[in-house]
């Protein structure tokens, strides 16, 4: 659903070439996140909105800057999802999880965003807002200053949907473009990432 924010009509343009997903810390209970973007005082806004039952709204054009990720927002595409308060308590849905891997396969077509995480904080790429904040951004141990929020430590979307969002959301959104889709040009680093995680898995 297109929804449009009134710093649709006065952000900058960007190229996106990064897509950081978040979680809003919102009060339990259906959340008008929107109204709060809408505030004229709070300064900041995301491109999406998801809540738990996976109706994406859309409140930024992707090539107009959201200032959800502080220097990432040159270049970010950021999609806020409902967590009733407590991201840790509450996982992504079914639905959520379904919807972030829509608007990943989507920003890949539409945006050539590569189907990855993001080697660094300014390459192309897929994360989530803390996966830079931490010297162990996979069990975010060691918080430091990161180039995606202002606050140290900041563990957004938190634990367990970083990690929804490594081993749900990216396979699926990767899967879709495997050595056979696009132009194969992808192919390789898809691969090396999948052996990254496996390895990973087995030394944990």
């Amino acid at each position: 659903m297109w929804k449009p924010l009134p710093e649709n009509s006065t952000q900058a343009k960007i190229v996106p070439t990064q897509f950081i997903a978040h979680t809003a810390v919102d009060a339990p209970g259906a959340t008008k996140l929107f109204d709060y973007f809408d505030n004229p005082g709070v300064g900041v806004e995301s491109h999406f909105w998801i809540p738990n039952k996976g109706r994406i709204v859309q409140g930024m054009d992707t090539e107009v800057q959201a200032d959800a990720n502080y220097k990432g927002n040159v270049r970010a595409i950021s999609a806020e999802t409902e967590d009733d308060g407590d991201p840790e308590a509450n996982p992504w849905t079914k639905f959520q999880i379904s919807s972030l891997i829509e608007l990943g396969i989507w920003a890949v077509k539409e945006h050539n965003i590569p189907p990855i995480l993001a080697p660094a904080w300014d390459k192309p790429g897929f994360g989530w807002h803390s996966m830079w904040g931490f010297s162990d951004p996979i069990r975010q141990i060691g918080p430091i200053t990161s180039p995606w929020t202002k606050a140290m430590g900041k563990t957004c979307p938190g634990k367990v949907r970083a990690w929804q969002f490594r081993t749900k959301v990216m396979p699926e959104i990767a899967a879709s473009f495997s050595t056979k889709s696009i132009d194969n040009k992808f192919g390789t680093e898809i691969v090396d990432q999948v052996v990254a995680e496996l390895i990973r898995r087995l030394q944990d």
